[in-house]
């Protein structure tokens, strides 16, 4: 063993003689889709959607609630970047560590056209992208991930999305989405206030004595500086900005994409890894019982003799409510009857 991870370590720090001794072998076919995939993919794409890369970054920016103006914690921002355009096709900002929503959110965000009727400029990347490029979170290995991936592609009606994960302690890899990250930090560090710079600037504490902005504010400021970087030219696009660029590949394809119908919006949600069925008091989740009436007529048994198991998509920021599947289609949704209150709402 201690002979085998030594001649690793010589493979991955000799690359010139490694990549002659991985041709040699394999072939130099195998070694563009295995190796220079992720060196070369700004210049072997060809096409908008063809590589899709997504990371997370936590804003430097402290922000307070909107009761009681409190301090909040630094909100983590998740990005979606095309490779063919520069141009990022989808955001989302949540106060969790990365997660499954957090990846999830931002391709909802991505694959939908916009409404930026509040920008001046308009921003009209989307599409479902054909290889999408992660990390080895682990929320990017969850079946959730996974199954809403198979209903995206709609029996192969629209693109067939490729996870591809980048490997491991090789932040090379992610360079073109980390430099976003790096452009937006320093946008961040120069105008607003409550923002974190770095010691030898101010003290860190200085921070929350000038947070004032609330979340929607995060959200309106990173969503015009996403739209200014869109029309900012860039040389490596020959002079051309993300979104000109963006519009230039538009000639040669147009992104399909599923109609937004509420099954879909639910197909969003963090699956539940386990299968349940539906008893006299609803369906028992989280230590509630869900219930509703259109869900009477599916109790019971199926045409095998068999007692129908249900698949649970739920939204962990309000469990007061989970959606049912079977085989793919939403069936209806469950409200925790131990959440409702007086007035016919729930908490």
């Amino acid at each position: 063993r201690s002979w085998f991870y030594g001649y690793v370590s010589w493979f991955s720090s000799q690359p010139g003689d490694g990549a002659q001794a991985y041709i040699k072998r394999q072939g130099r076919e195998d070694w563009e889709n295995n190796f220079l995939v992720f060196d070369r993919f700004a210049q072997t794409a060809t096409l908008p959607l063809q590589y899709v890369f997504a990371d997370h970054y936590k804003l430097d920016v402290l922000h307070v609630d909107d009761e009681f103006r409190e301090v909040l914690g630094r909100l983590w921002l998740t990005a979606l970047i095309d490779t063919y355009s520069r141009a990022v096709l989808g955001l989302f900002l949540s106060y969790e560590d990365p997660n499954i929503e957090s990846i999830q959110g931002a391709l909802q965000h991505a694959i939908w056209p916009k409404k930026t009727s509040e920008f001046d400029n308009p921003w009209a990347c989307y599409g479902i992208p054909q290889r999408l490029f992660l990390d080895n979170a682990w929320a990017h290995h969850s079946y959730s991930m996974e199954d809403l991936i198979r209903i995206l592609a709609g029996n192969g009606r629209y693109t067939q999305m490729e996870l591809v994960f980048r490997p491991p302690y090789q932040a090379r890899y992610g360079g073109l989405i980390e430099r976003l990250f790096g452009n937006f930090s320093g946008q961040l560090r120069e105008r607003l206030p409550g923002a974190i710079l770095k010691p030898s600037q101010r003290h860190w504490h200085n921070a929350s004595q000038g947070a004032c902005l609330l979340y929607r504010d995060v959200i309106r400021i990173v969503h015009q500086m996403v739209v200014d970087y869109l029309h900012t030219p860039h040389k490596e696009l020959g002079g051309l900005s993300p979104h000109e660029k963006w519009l230039s590949g538009l000639q040669l394809m147009t992104p399909v994409v599923p109609p937004f119908t509420p099954q879909m919006e639910r197909s969003f949600w963090r699956l539940y890894p386990e299968t349940r069925v539906i008893s006299h008091t609803g369906v028992n989740l989280f230590g509630f019982h869900y219930w509703a009436s259109e869900l009477a007529g599916l109790r019971g048994y199926n045409r095998q003799g068999c007692q129908r198991h249900f698949h649970l998509r739920y939204n962990p920021n309000n469990i007061s409510r989970v959606a049912l599947f079977e085989d793919g289609i939403w069936l209806g949704d469950g409200y925790a009857r131990e959440l409702r209150l007086p007035d016919g709402q729930y908490e």
